[in-house]
């Protein structure tokens, strides 16, 4: 066993806060500067330094902040380089941002990596604290000190020399720091050294090259059968010339010039590579990691029981990780393990099976995974259920149906004496015998479960044997219109009763034996319907009973109408009546005025006005109509008639005068039921039915000249028979038109002749948009000379109007 005269800090209880405090004052001064010489340099820089807590215990806890992050990865960390050991005995260096780390005069990078190296018992360097390089802010190193509980050497001894080392991300090498400067003040250790519970801090860091070259690779790790292309990148040149040696494990990748072609790869590979130059050399080695595609088999199928789990066990090759996925709700003791445990959840239950997956994650980057199901069957237990207890109807057959799930068989069996059609079915009929009756009976059903399952399941039902339903009600019931029916039924082993009706009445209650129909308007108009008394049957009996009552209804007495045309009477002619009365026994008619009938007790008399009813241009007509047995009410109509002319009708429009293509027509009509337009020519009417319409002349109208004949009848009121009619006639002229014809293109140097056409016209006149002249605008085909303002224009428009001839 080694023996150590230091102590871990964890061990430390006194000399812990008088050194940190040391290192807490140092940090309440803003500014300095220092200077010292180390291996032929020195260093004079004002720095800042960030005021740090002054509390032991909040002191410790940034210590330990920066120690586990000083030895955690942050999937970066140099695989050159093994993780410290953390020991628990620390040196912490601070590496402050004005040190400004570099190689030669190259930064570090964010991500880059600093650390520091001691002898192990074979003597060789190894890592023993690191850190990485955010680039923006000061960091400390903390490096371990050697374990004494330990046989072998994990760490530094006491004033051990330090190499400290940057490893740099983009050429994936490492570089030994040998110019470094350190802050000078008490409480501060600036010879490079290794001791516990110590503090530096570096004011300048550099790792000095003079050549070197690195491998780039594409990509690294790579997926089996991906193409890489691997270079030969300078980091720290001379200006060349250089020679380039590239060689492999395994063999065959032997080139010597800076870039290779692309090589894919099926296995893991080690590339080396030498770049030489006058006096000086340069040599590094990566491997290339090849994964393989991963493969995954989930096992076999399987079958349990619903209370049991499942242990499944999968089996992969070249994967990253595993996990186990199910399409249901159940879960894995732990789904990331291949070999593993599976419980159903209430879903799968019910579903009857569940899919598990098992993953096989590939390794980066490889992309393609693997994946194999297999199907677990999750047997139910059985259930069954014999229904609710239930009521027998007398001796008929009683279907019973039991409900059962997950069974393989069924066995009924009774405690009376009555049978079933099929005791081994759930669906079953059993018919009772006449002790059953007397006695009720209870039928149990009893359920096997199914493989792997091993359980019976049993249940019960009652069964009480009633007798069927009986109803009463009178048969026939008469009543006149506008009176209610009262209803009285009586019933017995009835589960409930209801009334119903034929027809479109309602009842008060129809669920009460005593109630009351109102007859609805459909019932009237039939004179009656048939309601219906119904008794339902206890269940299970289905039979209901019924009686039928007969309503009949007296519709009392119905005038419809005095007859067609009865609105008016005409001034000069007898009204002749026709009514149209249902459901009467006499009928008699009456009147307001001085006019007379022919008959007063028959439905078609004629009535001749009086001179007051003619005087007063109207008069009132009353029919009474007396109702049937046992109805005792009458109905009564009166109807007040005008008396009206024949019409007439003047049209005040001038007759035969020339109008242009349409004409306004007015007029005056009295008396009249409708009216309507009519020509003999060949135009239209904007309405032909109004009396100031619009007459549209047609082609032909204004073809010929000639004069078209425009009417209006005038229809009579009916009962008046004659119609009453004026006429005029007019003659139309067509408006002017006018056509310029297609547009053309000319040269600059040419005149053009104009081809217009127009019709029903007295002058034309032809004007340009432009300041060229026409030989003749009056003419339909002039000649137009352009002007010079045309031509630099481009173009011109020529409009020819063409004038009216009277009266348009």
């Amino acid at each position: 066993m080694k023996q150590r005269i230091y102590y871990r800090i964890m061990k430390v209880t006194q000399t812990f806060p008088v050194i940190l405090w040391l290192f807490f004052s140092s940090f309440l001064f803003a500014t300095y500067t220092h200077a010292q010489t180390i291996k032929g340099e020195q260093s004079t820089e004002g720095i800042t330094i960030f005021k740090l807590p002054t509390d032991p215990d909040q002191m410790w806890e940034l210590t330990k902040e920066g120690t586990d992050s000083g030895i955690r990865s942050n999937g970066n960390y140099p695989p050159i380089w093994e993780h410290p050991v953390n020991t628990g005995t620390i040196h912490n260096y601070i590496v402050n941002l004005a040190a400004n780390p570099r190689v030669n005069n190259i930064p570090l990078q964010p991500g880059d990596w600093m650390g520091g190296f001691y002898l192990d018992d074979n003597n060789v360097l190894r890592c023993g604290g690191s850190r990485m390089w955010t680039g923006t802010e000061n960091v400390m190193i903390t490096l371990f000190g050697d374990d004494n509980m330990t046989p072998e050497k994990d760490g530094f001894d006491f004033g051990e020399l330090i190499e400290f080392r940057f490893f740099l991300q983009q050429t994936q090498k490492e570089y030994v720091v040998s110019i470094a400067s350190y802050h000078v003040q008490l409480g501060y250790v600036t010879n490079g050294r290794w001791y516990p519970l110590s503090l530096s801090m570096f004011m300048d860091m550099k790792a000095v090259c003079a050549f070197d070259f690195y491998i780039q690779a594409s990509e690294n790790p790579t997926c089996i059968g991906n193409q890489v292309t691997l270079s030969a990148e300078e980091f720290v040149g001379t200006g060349g010339p250089y020679t380039y040696s590239w060689s492999s494990i395994p063999e065959g990748f032997n080139y010597n010039i800076k870039n290779p072609p692309p090589i894919t790869l099926n296995v893991t590979t080690d590339f080396f590579l030498t770049v030489t130059a006058p006096n000086n050399t340069s040599n590094h080695q990566i491997t290339l990691l090849v994964h393989d595609f991963p493969t995954a088999n989930a096992g076999s199928d399987g079958t349990i029981c619903e209370n049991e789990i499942f242990n499944v066990s999968g089996t992969s090759t070249n994967a990253f990780s595993v996990l186990w996925e199910t399409n249901g709700d159940g879960s894995f003791t732990n789904p990331t393990k291949a070999s593993t445990n599976y419980t159903p959840g209430p879903i799968d239950k019910v579903n009857g099976t569940v899919e598990l997956t098992f993953n096989a994650e590939p390794f980066s980057p490889c992309q393609t995974g693997a994946s194999d199901n297999l199907t677990l069957t999750i047997q139910s237990l059985p259930t069954v259920d014999a229904g609710p207890d239930m009521n027998g109807c007398e001796t008929l057959p009683l279907t019973i149906e039991a409900t059962s799930t997950n069974y393989s068989s069924v066995q009924w069996t009774t405690s009376g004496t009555g049978t079933f059609s099929d005791p081994n079915s759930l669906i079953t009929q059993y018919t009772p015998s006449s002790n059953d009756i007397t006695n009720d009976v209870t039928l149990t059903v009893s359920v096997q479960s199914i493989s792997p399952c091993q359980t019976t399941t049993s249940d019960n039902m009652k069964i009480t044997f009633i007798p069927p339903p009986t109803c009463s009600a009178p048969t026939t019931i008469r009543r006149c219109e506008g009176t209610a029916f009262n209803l009285n039924g009586s019933v017995t082993n009835s589960s409930g009763i209801l009334w119903t009706t034929q027809g479109d009445g309602t009842f008060a209650n129809p669920e009460q034996l005593q109630t009351i129909y109102y007859p609805g308007p459909q019932d009237i108009e039939n004179s009656g319907t048939q309601v219906t008394l119904t008794a339902y049957a206890l269940p299970p009996c289905t039979m209901p009973a019924t009686k039928v009552v007969s309503i009949i209804i007296q519709q009392l007495p119905r005038i419809l109408t005095f007859g067609e045309n009865t609105d008016f009477a005409c001034n000069e002619i007898p009204l002749q009546l026709n009514a149209e009365v249902t459901q009467y026994n006499t009928i008699s008619w009456s009147r307001t005025g001085d006019g007379t009938f022919n008959k007063t007790n028959i439905l078609n008399p004629i009535y001749t006005p009086g001179p007051n009813d003619k005087t007063n241009g109207f008069f009132t007509l009353t029919l009474s109509a007396t109702s049937k047995v046992p109805c005792l009410t009458g109905t009564t109509l009166s109807k007040t008639i005008y008396i009206v002319n024949n019409p007439t009708v003047e049209i005040n429009t001038p007759s035969n005068q020339l109008f242009c293509a349409e004409l306004q027509l007015q007029a005056t009509a009295n008396s009249y039921d409708s009216l309507l337009w009519i020509t003999n020519g060949d135009g239209n009417f904007s309405n032909s039915t109004v009396l100031n319409p619009t007459y549209y002349a047609g082609e032909n109208d204004m073809d010929t000249g000639a004069n078209i004949k425009l009417t209006l009848v005038a229809a009579p009121i009916a009962p008046c028979l004659a119609a009453a009619e004026s006429y005029i006639y007019a003659s139309f002229k067509r408006p002017p038109s006018a056509n310029a014809g297609n547009n053309a293109t000319i040269c600059e140097n040419q005149t053009h002749t104009l081809n217009g056409i127009a019709q029903s016209y007295s002058t034309v006149q032809w004007e340009t948009n432009g300041s060229g002249t026409f030989n003749n605008p009056l003419i339909l085909n002039p000649v137009y000379t352009p002007s010079d303002a045309d031509k630099t224009a481009g173009s011109v428009a020529l409009t020819l109007t063409a004038q009216p001839i009277s009266p348009c």
